[in-house]
């Protein structure tokens, strides 16, 4: 009994203890929240006391710790190129904290993302190459910040072509012009080459980022490249490649596609026949002596057709008349006709007309591509006649500008009118000169226009004048116009304009198109033939030295370029020569990019004469590709295999079976059910 006394006030002396504790902990928290609101001040005492707390704040730091200082981060090609982005600071309580950063893309010298707030510890997405990561932390008016330089590094991958269509089609007496595209992930220098057949070449016509523009381009094609006369179109299988010069056996694409020149009738070309007047009885002044000038490419250049001319005179009445007829000769036709004071004056409207002779054989689609379906072409040309017993001389009433001196910027557009009149009724013909050169004729019309401009960089005092014809008779108006200069934004030199809006010189652009390269030749044989310059022997000896290449295997190789818009520029040149290793007999299989069999490799034996390179899009399993045209040197990653019993087909086949089991055990159990009311029925029967 005494123990269990002694035990019981042990327990409550603890429970004291426990108490007290809770109780002055209580009170204190009670002290804390009311000793701010004046709770404990009685106003006996003038002296108050108070608690003073002091908190010493530390600068604010902020240390990023992901990505780190000149990191280098690896990715597949792609991307996202996802990093985390985590950081330290020294103030533990981040509610108190607010944070952005921007990144900084060093290959395009812009910026990525510029003051995009987040949350620490998270991800953001990188740029490939160099980055530079600026975090900045805000507490209050408190500003920290930090920032890292990185690299983001993604396997090199080849690049692709896009927009070329299985057929490209020109027409005869065109050029063709053709433009498709190329990406390249790695931003590298894109080359491209075709199998030119001597016609067309491979322009790059500008760049973007990771998009590349070409343009496919011709020569000014011929009938011969339409293939002959009469003979409808040809087809130039092509194939058009770019590489990014990784390697020598790494990385291209290719397109397959058949360029077809479809043959046109080319119209005849009638010389013009200016306005005439004829004199009863004045000697030369009385006789009309015209050749009519005709030019048919077909006929004058295949010998392919013929042509036929005729003849039709109009007089003032409207009425057709046999004034007089073609002649010929066993080279020409010709007018011959002498006025006599038996010949009716007046006007005459004279009109020459000549038919060509069409094609047979055309391309089923040469109006949809060409404009024409190949048929025959009548070209005539008008001219007035007129016959008098004395010509009276045309002249130009009006004109415009009124005043014939005047001032104007070199680039600014003029506009100049004559209004012309002849008594005897003819229509004169007008032409126009720029500083003496003849540049516009018009005819059929009392009132003719005509525009001009000088163009940048032409100053100095110039004249435009008008001359009008009767064909005996004439009459002009010049304009002296001080040309102010205007400077050209740049380029080549400036040139006059041309008549009927014709505009300053804005320069020439070349265009070059190359063949493919010759056979390598050895270098130290030629020059001992006298085939190359020492110049040029000891650059070609320089790099094969610079490349370990021993003088048996030191060669070179020339092409052929041509300017296809005929600048003929000196500066600019593509290179003509280039340095190559040389094989006596070069082939397919020889592990060199060379020449043989009339093309050139394009890369590493593949390519020209040769199969074609492997690439991401040939639908082949080759290169380094993990599966076909994915992975590897492709852009794109290979998708993950799907197991067989996830895979679509296979779920359709196992419900297709199931379905079918379903319908046999119906078919089953009605047969069952079937037999046993039969039973049933027979029972019944027996009873």
């Amino acid at each position: 009994m005494v123990r269990g006394k002694k035990r019981e006030e042990k327990i409550s002396a603890k429970q004291l203890i426990i108490f007290l504790v809770l109780m002055a902990f209580i009170a204190w928290q009670a002290y804390i929240l009311v000793a701010p609101l004046g709770f404990f001040e009685t106003g006996a005492n003038v002296a108050s006391t108070g608690f003073v707390s002091l908190e010493v704040l530390v600068p604010l730091e902020i240390n990023i710790t992901n990505p780190a200082e000149g990191g280098n981060y690896t990715f597949l090609p792609g991307g996202p190129y996802i990093l985390d982005l985590n950081l330290t600071t020294n103030e533990e309580n981040y509610s108190k904290l607010a944070f952005n950063y921007s990144l900084y893309d060093y290959r395009h010298n812009e910026w990525a993302v510029q003051d995009a707030a987040f949350i620490p510890n998270t991800t953001f997405n990188a740029v490939r190459w160099w980055n530079q990561l600026f975090v900045t932390g805000y507490r209050g008016q408190e500003v920290s910040s930090d920032n890292v330089t990185f690299f983001v590094y993604v396997p090199n991958t080849a690049p692709l072509i896009y927009g070329i269509n299985s057929t490209i089609f020109a027409c005869e007496e065109s050029q063709l012009v053709y433009d498709f595209s190329a990406t390249d992930a790695d931003e590298d220098s894109i080359t491209s080459e075709m199998t030119t057949h001597n016609l067309f070449f491979v322009s790059p016509s500008g760049q973007f980022r990771t998009n590349y523009f070409f343009q496919i381009v011709s020569i000014p094609l011929d009938k011969l490249s339409a293939g002959g006369v009469n003979s409808g179109w040809r087809t130039y299988p092509s194939t058009i490649s770019v590489t990014d010069n990784f390697n020598a056996t790494c990385c291209s694409d290719s397109k397959q596609t058949d360029i077809t020149v479809i043959e046109i009738n080319n119209p005849p070309v009638l010389t013009n026949i200016p306005v005439q007047t004829l004199i009863w009885n004045q000697g030369e002044n009385a006789t009309l002596f015209e050749i009519i000038d005709v030019s048919d490419l077909e006929y004058d250049v295949y010998g392919y057709g013929g042509l036929t001319k005729n003849l039709t005179i109009i007089n003032s009445s409207g009425q057709t008349v046999n004034l007089f007829n073609l002649s010929s000769n066993s080279t020409h036709d010709f007018i011959n006709f002498t006025a006599t004071n038996q010949t009716s004056g007046g006007n005459y409207n004279v009109k020459v007309c000549v038919n060509d002779t069409g094609l047979t054989n055309k391309y089923q689609d040469i109006l949809k591509y060409c404009g024409q379906t190949g048929q025959a072409f009548t070209v005539c040309d008008s001219f007035i006649l007129t016959i008098t017993d004395e010509n009276r001389a045309p002249t130009i009433r009006r004109y415009y500008p009124a005043n014939l001196s005047f001032n104007n910027s070199g680039i600014q557009e003029i506009y100049f009118n004559i209004t012309k009149y002849d008594p005897d009724g003819t229509i004169p013909d007008a032409y126009w000169y720029v500083d003496g050169n003849f540049t516009e004729y018009d005819s059929g019309s009392f009132i003719d226009e005509f525009r001009y401009t000088f163009g940048c960089g032409i100053s100095g005092k110039h004249f435009v004048k008008a001359v009008i014809t009767d064909g005996l008779a004439n009459d002009s108006v010049q304009w002296n116009v001080t040309v102010e200069n205007v400077l050209c934004p740049s380029g080549p030199s400036p040139g006059g304009g041309g008549g009927g809006g014709g505009g300053g010189g804005g320069g020439c652009r070349s265009l070059w198109g190359c063949n493919a390269w010759n056979l390598c030749q050895n270098a130290e044989s030629s020059l001992d033939f006298g085939l190359i310059s020492g110049e040029d022997y000891r650059n070609i000896e320089g790099y094969c030295n610079d490349n370990k290449i021993s003088n048996d295997e030191c060669g070179f190789q020339f092409r052929e370029c041509t300017d296809l818009n005929a600048c003929f520029l000196k500066p600019q040149n593509p290179n003509r020569l280039q340095y190559c290793r040389y094989t006596e007999n070069p082939s397919c299989y020889d592990n060199i990019k060379n020449c043989h069999d009339g093309d050139c490799e394009f890369l590493v034996d593949c390519g020209g004469s040769c199969s074609q390179c492997p690439s991401c899009s040939d639908n082949i399993e080759n290169q380094d590709e993990e599966g076909k045209d994915c992975g590897g040197s492709c852009p794109w990653r290979c998708e993950p295999a799907v197991p067989l019993l996830k895979r679509s087909v296979t779920i359709y086949i196992f419900l297709a079976i199931l379905l079918l089991a379903i319908a046999l055990i119906i078919v089953k159990l009605a047969r069952v059910m079937k037999y046993q009311r039969e039973i049933s029925s027979i029972k019944k029967q027996k009873v």
